[in-house]
């Protein structure tokens, strides 16, 4: 029994140093890539040529589309998303060292 109880522990400490590490976005990367004009904005128009935020997967949500997304993460609704509003995605997307299904 004290062999089955010193298994568990272990077993429990590897699991938590085995923990999966929150993924992050490289927004400078992003921003090189859909900032088109370069002003630190990501316009409603460029967000619409995003194919994700890789790591992350687009979610398959119709409740998250481009234009809903947009909307969710323009918190001022100037109509651009500067790097702070951009933020919110990651409470909106899947961690994908989870394994979660999108």
């Amino acid at each position: 029994m004290r062999a089955l109880a010193i298994l568990l522990i272990f077993w429990a400490g590897i699991g938590s140093c085995l923990a999966c590490e929150p993924a992050s976005i490289d927004w400078q990367h992003f921003f090189a890539q859909y900032d088109r004009n370069g002003n630190g904005q990501i316009s409603e128009r460029e967000f619409k040529r995003v194919g994700g935020f890789f790591p992350y997967h687009w979610p398959n949500r119709p409740y998250l589309s481009h234009r809903n997304l947009f909307a969710k993460l323009d918190i001022n609704q100037d109509g651009a998303l500067d790097q702070d509003e951009l933020l919110g995605v990651y409470t909106m997307l899947s961690n994908p060292c989870l394994g979660l299904p999108d």
